[in-house]
C-alpha cells in the first residue's frame, strides 16, 4: 500500500503551474487527445460567442422594453394632463360667460351673498385647483372662492381685459409651480369685458 500524495510546498499555484507544464506532454501523445482538446476549445469559443451575443441582445431588449414602458407612461400622463386642462379651460370659459358672474361684477352691493358660495361650489368640484377668483376691469379681486387667498397676478394675466382672449401663464416657483388661467368675463347686454 502506497502512502497518500502530499500537496507540494507552495500550495495551489504550484499545482496549477505543474498541470500547465504537463499539458503539452499529454496533448502531444495522441491524435484523439488533440482532437478532443480542439473540440473543447471550439466549444468554449462558441459558448463564449453565443453567451456574449445573447447578453448584448438581451440587454438591448430589456432597454427597449424599459424605454417603451416609460414612453407609454409619459404619453398617458400627458393625455391625462391635457384632458384635465381642457376640461378645466372649458369649465372656466362657461363660468366666464355665466350671467350670474358678469352681473355680480356690476352688482357691488350684496354680491358676496350669492357670488362667493357660487365660486366655492365651482372651486370645490375641481381637483387640483388652488384658487378661483373673479377680478374687475381694473384687475382687483371682486370675489374669491378661498378667503384670504390672493395670488400675485402677473401683468400678462390682465390681457383678457383688452384682448378678449383667454391667457395661460406658468408661474414657476421653487416649491409649488402654478398654472394661472384667465378668461374674460363679458357682460351680456353690452358685450363689454367687465372682468
Amino acid at each position: 500500500m502506497s502512502a497518500p500524495r502530499q500537496a507540494p510546498a507552495g500550495g495551489f499555484p504550484v499545482l496549477v503551474r505543474r498541470a500547465l507544464e504537463a499539458l503539452p506532454r499529454w496533448y502531444g501523445r495522441s491524435l484523439s487527445r488533440r482532437l478532443m482538446a480542439a473540440m473543447a476549445a471550439l466549444a468554449v469559443m462558441v459558448g463564449l460567442l453565443l453567451g456574449t451575443l445573447s447578453y448584448v441582445v438581451t440587454e438591448q431588449l430589456v432597454m427597449d422594453s424599459i424605454v417603451g414602458s416609460l414612453e407609454s407612461e409619459a404619453q398617458l400622463a400627458r393625455q391625462r394632463t391635457e384632458a384635465g386642462l381642457s376640461g378645466l379651460a372649458g369649465d372656466l370659459s362657461k363660468l366666464a360667460h355665466n350671467s350670474l358672474v358678469s352681473n355680480a361684477i356690476a352688482d357691488s352691493q350684496g354680491r358676496e351673498a350669492y357670488l362667493i358660495p357660487f365660486l366655492k361650489e365651482q372651486w370645490d368640484s375641481r381637483e387640483g385647483v388652488e384658487a378661483l377668483s373673479l377680478l374687475d376691469f381694473e384687475g382687483r379681486i371682486v370675489a374669491s372662492a378661498r378667503s384670504g387667498h390672493h395670488l400675485p397676478w402677473p401683468a400678462e394675466m390682465l390681457a383678457p381685459l383688452t384682448t378678449r382672449q383667454p391667457v395661460a401663464v406658468l408661474e414657476p416657483a421653487s416649491d409649488n409651480p402654478a398654472l394661472l388661467l384667465a378668461f374674460p368675463v363679458v357682460f351680456g347686454p353690452t358685450q363689454t369685458v367687465e372682468g
